[in-house]
């Protein structure tokens, strides 16, 4: 946002964005990453090892948390958005899904699994 754009060719369907749009993406990236990071630390994993740790089988303990922490995180950044910027709605979820993934591979944000006992 240092260089002074007035028009972005983002690729997206319906019309050119501006500069207001830049900033709104910020935003929504912004919102998006607090959402997450407050969800991967309060979303309780118990109920994830109590329906399939039984079983042993730890991917779906792992999997069913991570997809109940983009939910969670989701949630409110999608109901804040829709209407504002074009498919919240229906992408927040899948982009709270990635974040997440590059929090714990990039950032090492590991929530209740960098808990080592």
């Amino acid at each position: 946002m240092d260089y002074p754009w007035q028009t972005f060719v983002g690729g997206h369907l319906g019309r050119l964005g501006v500069r207001a749009d830049g900033a709104l993406q910020i935003q929504y990236m912004d919102d998006l990453d607090a959402g997450t990071r407050s969800a991967i630390a309060s979303v309780d994993p118990a109920p994830f090892f109590a329906k399939y740790g039984a079983q042993g089988n730890s991917w779906a303990v792992f999997k069913t948390f991570l997809d109940a922490v983009a939910d969670a995180a989701a949630a409110p950044v999608a109901a804040k958005y829709t209407g504002v910027l074009a498919a919240a709605d229906v992408f927040t979820r899948d982009n709270a899904w990635t974040l997440l993934e590059s929090l714990r591979i990039d950032a090492g944000v590991l929530g209740p699994f960098g808990v080592h006992p």
